[in-house]
């Protein structure tokens, strides 16, 4: 008995070890299955909203778009391609994914036609196959980097990564369509300063106490991860260098970076109470995230204060009647926001909610309260209303970006097993 129970408390074994030992493919081809559902959702959301589909009177077929438009596709499919090269092998990876590109590309494209507000274009099929092709090319020169040189620690805490990862997008579409602050920054300021908390964090807790990065490179890895996240922000301001776009790029990048940098350097080290450390990512930087998240969300609805009126309007369907790109951006932009906060509320609460079915009905019932404040400031927007549809579409984002972390947390339980369990069985 007494063997048992030191056999039971001994320490783990390597990361490399557990992982030729237990066979983790198919947890893994799960999570990037359901990244790779979120991500094509969004997509299709914004290129196919309002969903408004008729029998066309005429077919229009565009030939070649304008630089920004092409680059702009380009990116939309990057994280598609990235995630099929996770999951993909062979010499004729960048093959297969130019085709899977191609393929998602062409059932939106032959969608559109059917579209009075859209135009297909082949350009958008060569864009997005190319966009693929580049992010499966990323994954591939990637892999080998991480998982040579990625710490053990840095690998089991892939939920609270995950919170990184789902902000790149959102930022992506922000950046793209940025419709709604009209030049105001401080949602994107709360986005990063979100995101610094999460690399000082992981410093803090999981990679600092083991030495496997100096404390100095905290700042720099979290203004790379901010300058990654606004690139398309920043290459549309090149791209249209006469606009306002320029004069904020220049303050993204000269005054936001080094402030996140700033942040997640002083997470990282900065002594404070109750930070106590736990098998799962800190609970106190979870409810800092929370909190910068949710201000972030009030800031989207809320901002430009100027256009707020005393009326209040809202729909059961789309927010706006006529629908452009910009428009469409902003809706997959709310709905990626909502996913977020599901996955971060998800987090949160897991260890008072542990069971999946009752963790996921409190992280619905926290964003529909965050979504209903949001709409009742929509709704007194004079160019906006609220919309019942919107927070539906929200709350099904959420749905996935809980069982996206349920998912994550079992491929940490096959990595670590919890030999606490062990010794209550012994017991």
């Amino acid at each position: 008995m007494r063997a048992a129970q030191i056999a039971s408390t001994a320490p783990a074994a390597p990361f490399s070890e557990r992982l030729a030992t237990v066979d983790t493919s198919p947890i893994r081809h799960r999570i990037i299955t359901l990244m790779q559902v979120y991500t094509y959702l969004l997509i299709l959301v914004l290129t196919l909203s309002p969903f408004d589909f008729g029998l066309p009177r005429r077919i229009w077929i565009s030939g070649l778009d304008g630089t920004a438009e092409i680059v702009v596709n380009v990116l939309l499919f990057l994280p598609m391609g990235f995630l099929y090269g996770l999951r993909g092998r062979g010499p004729r990876l960048l093959l297969r994914a130019a085709l899977y590109g191609l393929a998602a590309s062409l059932f939106i494209e032959t969608a559109q036609i059917f579209l009075p507000q859209r135009m297909s274009s082949i350009s958008d099929l060569s864009a997005n196959a190319m966009g693929t092709a580049l992010g499966a090319l990323l994954a591939t020169r990637t892999r080998g980097l991480f998982s040579a040189r990625l710490p053990d620690r840095l690998v089991l805490e892939l939920p609270s990564m995950n919170i990184l990862y789902l902000l790149i997008p959102l930022f992506w579409l922000q950046g793209t369509g940025n419709i709604k602050q009209h030049g105001h920054l401080l949602p994107t300021i709360l986005l990063g300063l979100a995101g610094a908390v999460v690399l000082g964090g992981l410093w803090r807790y999981r990679i600092g106490p083991h030495a496997h990065l100096q404390r100095r490179w905290v700042p720099l890895i979290a203004m790379l991860w901010f300058v990654l996240a606004s690139g398309p922000f920043l290459l549309r301001a090149q791209l249209h260098r006469t606009s306002p776009a320029a004069h904020e790029a220049l303050i993204v990048l000269g005054m936001i970076a080094p402030m996140v940098g700033l942040f997640a350097f002083l997470v990282a080290v900065v002594p404070g109470r109750g930070w106590r450390q736990g098998l799962r990512f800190e609970p106190l930087i979870l409810r800092t995230v929370f909190i910068l998240f949710v201000c972030y969300c009030l800031a989207e609805s809320l901002l430009p204060v100027a256009d707020l009126t005393r009326s209040w309007f809202g729909v059961l369907t789309w927010p706006t009647f006529d629908f452009d790109r910009g428009q469409s951006m902003a809706l997959a932009s709310d709905i990626a926001a909502l996913s977020v906060l599901g996955y971060i509320s998800s987090a949160m609460l897991s260890r008072r909610w542990n069971a999946p079915l009752a963790n996921l009905i409190a992280s619905l019932i926290v964003c529909l309260a965050v979504a209903t404040i949001c709409e009742l400031l929509e709704g007194h927007h004079v160019s906006r209303h609220a919309s019942a549809l919107r927070v539906l579409l929200g709350l099904a984002g959420v749905t996935l970006a809980c069982q996206l972390y349920w998912t994550q947390l079992a491929l940490v339980r096959a990595l670590q097993p919890d030999r606490a369990a062990g010794l209550k069985q012994l017991a």
